[in-house]
């Protein structure tokens, strides 16, 4: 009998992880919204978790909603139709504000 376990398929082990987000909520994930490989960690959590607060706490720590949008709509998809358009009506919103954002900084730099 082996010393360590393992778990021979990922979705089991996002599984688990999920459930550790969801319960211990001294775990920052924010960051983890910038990348790919937690994505699925995110989806199932989103099944169980509303994340209003997500989205606007990743626009404060980083300034640009970008890096996250993939995986913020990926886990749209797992919430109740109302709450998914709202969310994505968020984003899109969250989104223009980069643009302006980028844009208002290019037109001040042309400025001086």
């Amino acid at each position: 009998m082996a010393e360590t376990f393992s778990f021979g398929h990922l979705r089991y082990q996002e599984h688990l992880a999920s459930l550790e987000l969801i319960q211990n909520r001294s775990i920052e994930i924010i960051h983890y919204l910038k990348s790919d490989w937690w994505r699925g960690v995110l989806c199932l959590y989103a099944q169980s978790c509303e994340f209003y607060s997500l989205i606007e706490d990743f626009t404060i720590k980083y300034h640009n909603i970008e890096p996250a949008l993939i995986t913020l709509g990926e886990m749209a998809k797992f919430r109740p139709q109302k709450e998914r358009n709202n969310i994505n009506y968020l984003l899109q919103k969250y989104e223009e504000t980069d643009d302006s954002f980028l844009y208002g900084n290019e037109l001040d730099m042309d400025y001086y």
